[in-house]
């Protein structure tokens, strides 16, 4: 470091020392100071005087000695060269009781940062002096306290006028009271000060612009460029980077998960509300301000109570219903696929990119299960975009969990009913889970989840209300295929010794049903209904899900029986086609079919739950495939009967609804409809988009919906005509291939 002073006066301040008479850096002589008041035991070096009311910009000059220059002597303050235009400044503190006493007042502050500097013979302190800028207040009543002995008193006092004259107050202190908020204003250097370790702050995590509450961990300075000055970041402060927590929900227990909200350097001065994340006591709502104020938000009305309900053990609370934003996109197979693929040509899996969450809005049932979103859809703990922080390790400082704030933690845990405590605004404003229809991955804002009532176990009415099934399928034989599913989890829940099992333990513990059959006849609606009575979430996956790859389809299929056991879901493979028909060696397409049906075959030994299948194209089952299958059930077409009882119930739904002003004069229309057209007899979906189609036509601007026959009779016109044109195209076609064949 260079001096811009000789050694000489150096040398001559020194020996000047020992003396009566002080010099100060310039080489004036100064008179004797009485040593009894608390100033005359402070040194400043590389000032023009004393302490002059005004700072000079900054002195080149040497390290300061490490012994102090007299008995007397309790506190050198020197100004040190750090940078063009930027004054910076050491402290050292001599005086054991005054650095005592500072110690027991931070020590809460020292435990969080780990600084044991206090226990020395003296202490050195840097500018910007971040212990006694963050606990100033607490200081400032020490100060004032009649406990502290005379001379100890007035050197904190003389101490924290140092400070004040190097950082001024005003500029950083919030003012109390405040009346208006805005009226504060800081600039981007000193904007550090706002965050002190401890303290809450808040920031909008959403395009809503909802706001969640953190707890300040830590404040830096950084850099978006390399810095010109790598030793000396202070040269380059493109961003304050605020590191902060809120308490999560990790699948087991709650934790904390830490994020850094990062604020771009700026000009002049700003009011704190404008950042995206600013202390608490600057949000204002309807006349309130800071914590009562935020308190009453509506993101914020039974966000403990919603949190209790939905997350400790969320994992055994079965099915939910969403209606919400969705913040999703982690597919939960193609990703799989990718992944593999990737893998297989030598990328690193950990080198995937993170896939940004992508927000629409959804109607439908989710799964709440943050383990799996962690283990099979590679997610983080995210909050919207904000990616949870792993290099920062947590404190358990009592700053940061303090004996109260563990006892909270303890009670709502074990989901014990409390008083308010502000640990409250800083449990999550989501969850994560599985979009069951969406079948992606993704966060579930908390106040938009709804508890799904179970159904009442064991009660079957003798049909599934909605539901036209053939007639084939008595009301026994429906009785039993609920009981079967409804029941098969408590069974398979027992000892082995107390229930019937395979030799081999783990193997045949599942359900496994078959729906075949005419396109349209109910097959997914029956098994969507049999899910729904019997109290479990309905997981449905398709071959296009599954792939057609037989290694990368394993992989799948492993993943997908985990997941259905771990929800106690219903496991529906619609349209398994694919998978069920008869293996054969002819070409390298039934290669491929052969290596799915035996990736089925030997998955599904082990799988432990209950597994729906539905198809209507099968010619010949595989053997293999018919002896693990313990009930079938043919959805043959339907006849004239079985299509009057479903033009009926959406008749009947119709009036329920008010959609319709003579329901009568409808179900005339389908007697009628019935007698005229046998021939033509339409499947269960034909009929929902006959009245989908009617409802279209039906729809006035400005007046009620209803529905009338004229507008069943076109929509109905319009999908027999389309059935006899099929019909006769499908004639021509065959004809055309028996020529042919001649």
């Amino acid at each position: 470091m260079t001096t811009d002073q000789p050694e000489t006066t150096l040398a001559v301040e020194e020996k000047s020392t020992a003396s009566k008479t002080k010099t100060d850096t310039t080489g004036k002589a100064k008179p004797p100071q009485d040593p009894n008041k608390p100033e005359s035991g402070i040194v400043y070096r590389g000032l023009d005087d004393t302490f002059p009311s005004s700072l000079p910009r900054w002195h080149s000059f040497a390290s300061p000695k490490t012994r102090p220059e007299s008995p007397h002597d309790w506190l050198r303050v020197t100004s040190i060269e750090r940078g063009p235009n930027r004054d910076s400044w050491d402290i050292v503190l001599f005086d054991k009781q005054l650095r005592d006493c500072i110690a027991k007042v931070i020590a809460r502050y020292n435990g969080h940062t780990g600084n044991n500097i206090w226990q020395g013979s003296q202490v050195t302190l840097s500018s910007p002096f971040k212990p006694f800028i963050f606990n100033h207040a607490e200081l400032e009543t020490e100060a004032q306290s009649a406990s502290l002995d005379p001379t100890t008193r007035g050197r904190l006092q003389c101490l924290l006028q140092v400070v004040d004259e190097i950082h001024d107050p005003v500029q950083w202190r919030i003012p109390e009271p405040m009346d208006d908020p805005w009226s504060f204003r800081i600039q981007y250097s000193l904007l550090w000060t706002l965050f002190k370790p401890g303290s809450l702050v808040v920031a909008a995590w959403n395009a809503a612009q909802d706001l969640q509450v953190f707890q300040v961990h830590d404040t830096s300075y950084g850099s978006k460029k390399t810095a010109l000055h790598p030793s000396d970041k202070r040269y380059s402060m493109n961003e304050l980077v605020i590191t902060a927590w809120m308490w999560d929900w990790n699948g087991e227990e709650i934790v904390r998960t830490m994020y850094d909200f990062k604020i771009s350097e700026y000009s002049g001065d700003k009011p704190p509300a404008e950042l995206r994340c600013y202390p608490i006591a600057f949000y204002e709502r309807e006349g309130h301000r800071g914590l009562e104020a935020i308190r009453g938000a509506s993101v914020y009305q039974d966000r403990r109570a919603n949190f209790l309900q939905y997350a400790p053990g969320h994992r055994h609370l079965g099915l939910h219903r969403y209606s919400g934003d969705f913040y999703g996109g982690i597919p939960a197979f193609q990703l799989d696929r990718e992944k593999a693929a990737m893998t297989a040509m030598g990328y690193r899996t950990s080198l995937w990119p993170t896939v940004p969450p992508r927000v629409v809005k959804i109607d439908e049932d989710i799964i709440l299960d943050t383990v799996n979103y962690m283990r099979k859809g590679g997610g983080s703990r995210v909050l919207n975009t904000f990616e949870p922080v792993s290099s920062t390790n947590f404190c358990h400082c009592q700053l940061c969990l303090d004996i109260e704030t563990k006892r909270w933690r303890d009670d709502t845990q074990a989901k014990v009913t409390r008083p308010f405590n502000y640990n409250d605004l800083l449990l999550p404003p989501r969850l994560f889970g599985f979009a069951l229809n969406w079948k992606e991955w993704g966060q579930f804002f908390l106040n938009d989840i709804e508890r799904t009532e179970p159904a009442e176990k064991g009660k079957f009415e003798g049909e599934i209300k909605g539901l036209v099934l053939p007639d084939e399928v008595s009301k026994n034989e429906q009785r039993h295929i609920f009981t079967m599913v409804s029941n098969h989890w408590h069974v398979m829940a027992k000892p082995r010794g107390q229930r019937i099992a395979d030799m081999i333990g783990g193997k045949g513990e599942s359900l496994i049903l078959l729906f075949h059959g005419h396109s349209g006849t109910g097959k997914t609606l029956y098994a969507e209904s049999l899910a729904k009575s019997s109290s479990r979430p309905l997981f449905k996956v398709g071959t296009s899900d599954i792939g057609l790859n037989a290694p990368q389809a394993e992989r799948t299929l492993k993943n997908i029986f985990e997941l259905a056991e771990a929800w106690k879901a219903v496991l529906l493979i619609d349209e398994a086609d694919v998978l069920l028909d008869a293996r054969g060696s002819a070409n390298e397409s039934l290669v491929t079919k052969n290596a799915l049906v035996s990736v089925l075959l030997r998955e599904v030994e082990y799988f432990k739950g209950v597994l729906i299948m539905t198809t209507n194209r099968v010619v010949a089952f595989d053997p293999a495939i018919l002896s693990r299958i313990h009930h079938a059930v043919n959805f043959g077409e339907p006849n004239s009967d079985q299509e009057y009882k479903i033009w009926k119930l959406w008749i009947d739904r119709l009036d329920e609804q008010g959609l319709c002003d003579d329901s009568h004069d409808l179900h005339k229309w389908a007697k009628e409809t019935k007698k005229a057209s046998r021939r033509y007899i339409l499947s269960g979906r034909e009929i929902r988009n006959v009245f989908i189609m009617a409802q279209m036509l039906a729809e006035r601007r400005n007046s009620n919906l209803k529905i009338k026959r004229e507008h069943l009779t076109a929509a109905y016109d319009y999908k027999k005509s389309f059935r006899i044109d099929t019909e006769n195209l499908r004639t021509q076609a065959n004809q055309l291939l028996a020529t042919q064949k001649k």
